[in-house]
């Protein structure tokens, strides 16, 4: 005899982890996704893709690069690749999206704060790599820009502050059609 299936409402991580043991016990499980999802989902969303990102993005650069490290230091042989510094970027990259998502409906000041502290574990994260004499200072450097950098492009695709993923491209649609409305010109290309 079929068992009725298990009905599992917004699949998120934890929900998606339970359905996925559900399963494996041998009961038939169905997942439900919402069509907006709820706030902390689009913060656990965004803190993956910083995180989950920038190590996909450091790894792999670092793979293609294969930098030598410094030989100060006899553990840093054993260590891999040397440029960019991992721990520097995900120190910029966590850091800086922990304060975006701290920062949020702060005031100025304090969000300027929040953002200092961030950038300081991070410079402070590069300085004791080198001072450890396991990279150089231009892998640091350039762990911290790829940090920030990936960040950034994370955070303007779930739409800053807001963390609304999409945002931005919906902002800029309703902008050009007020544009457009209110200039009652045709657009210059066809298509």
């Amino acid at each position: 005899m079929a068992s009725a299936p298990v009905v599992v409402r917004g699949g998120g991580e934890l929900a998606t982890a339970a359905a996925r043991l559900l399963f494996l016990s041998g009961l038939p499980v169905v997942v439900l996704e919402r069509t907006q999802p709820l706030a902390v989902r689009r913060l656990v969303a965004f803190s993956e893709a910083v995180v989950v990102g920038e190590i996909v993005l450091v790894t792999t650069i670092k793979q293609a690069l294969d930098r030598v490290r410094p030989s100060f230091n006899p553990a840093a042989a054993t260590l891999g690749p040397s440029f960019p510094s991992g721990h520097s970027a995900t120190a910029a990259a966590l850091y800086a999206a922990v304060a975006l998502v701290l920062a949020r409906r702060r005031a100025p000041r304090t969000r300027a704060l929040i953002a200092g502290a961030a950038a300081a574990v991070a410079v402070a994260v590069a300085c004791s790599r080198v001072m450890l004499g396991v990279h150089w200072l231009s892998d640091v450097i350039a762990g911290l820009a790829f940090g920030w950098a990936w960040f950034a492009i994370c955070a303007i695709a779930f739409g800053g502050r807001f963390l609304a993923f999409g945002a931005p491209l919906k902002t800029a649609a309703s902008v050009a059609a007020s544009d457009e409305r209110t200039s009652g010109s045709s657009p210059a290309v066809q298509p």
